[in-house]
C-alpha cells in the first residue's frame, strides 16, 4: 500500500479494521483450505457467465480477492492463472499459503483497488470480482474502467440508473 495513503487517519483506521477482520482467514485456515480444494465457491450464475470466457484459459486478475476461495475455483474452471489483489495483507498471506498448498496457479498482492494495483495495463484477459465486493468500491466506474484488459477481450461493468445493475459484455477476437 502506498505510504502517503496511510497518513490519512480514516484510511489508517480502515486498514487496521480490515487487517483485524481478516484474522478470521487465519483462524479458519483448515476449513477454508478444504473449501478451496473443492472449487465450489463460484455460484451457478457466476459459472454460467464465465463459462465462455474460461474455456479460453484466460489470465485472471481478481480484485478484492479476500480469502481467495474463488481463485482456485477459477483455475479449476479453466483459468490459466489468477492474481488476487486485496486490501488486507493478512488475507493475501493466508490466500497465498492455501494456493501453495493446493498447487494452483494463484498469486496474491496487497494493494488498494483500483488506484494502486501494481500490474501493467492489459496484463489480464479477465478482471473478476466476487459476490459482495463491489459494495466496498467508492467509485464503481473507476474500478470497471481500470484498463487492465486488452482491447480484444473485455468484461465490462457499468453503473446504471436506479436500481443499480451490472451488465456484462464479452468480446473475443
Amino acid at each position: 500500500m502506498k505510504e502517503d495513503m496511510m497518513d490519512d487517519p480514516t484510511t489508517l483506521a480502515n486498514k487496521i479494521a480490515w487487517e483485524t477482520a481478516s484474522q478470521k482467514h487465519v483462524r479458519e485456515y483448515d476449513d477454508l483450505l478444504a473449501q478451496a480444494a473443492t472449487g465450489d465457491s463460484l455460484i451457478d450464475i457466476e459459472r454460467d457467465l464465465l463459462r465462455d470466457v474460461l474455456v479460453h484459459a484466460p489470465e485472471v486478475i481478481h480484485l478484492q480477492s479476500g480469502h481467495g476461495l474463488d481463485d482456485p475455483a477459477l483455475v479449476y474452471a479453466g483459468a490459466r492463472s489468477v492474481v488476487g489483489v486485496d486490501y488486507s495483507e493478512v488475507a493475501v498471506d493466508a490466500a497465498q499459503r492455501r494456493a501453495d498448498e493446493l498447487g494452483v496457479a494463484c498469486r496474491y498482492i496487497a494493494a488498494t483497488v483500483p488506484q494502486h494495483v501494481p500490474l501493467p495495463d492489459a496484463s489480464a484477459d479477465l478482471v473478476y470480482t466476487g459476490k459482495g465486493a463491489l459494495i466496498w468500491m467508492p467509485d464503481l466506474d473507476a474500478w470497471a474502467w481500470d484498463g487492465r484488459l486488452p482491447n480484444s477481450f473485455s468484461l465490462l461493468a457499468r453503473r446504471r440508473a436506479s436500481p443499480p445493475r451490472l451488465s456484462t459484455s464479452t468480446h473475443l477476437t
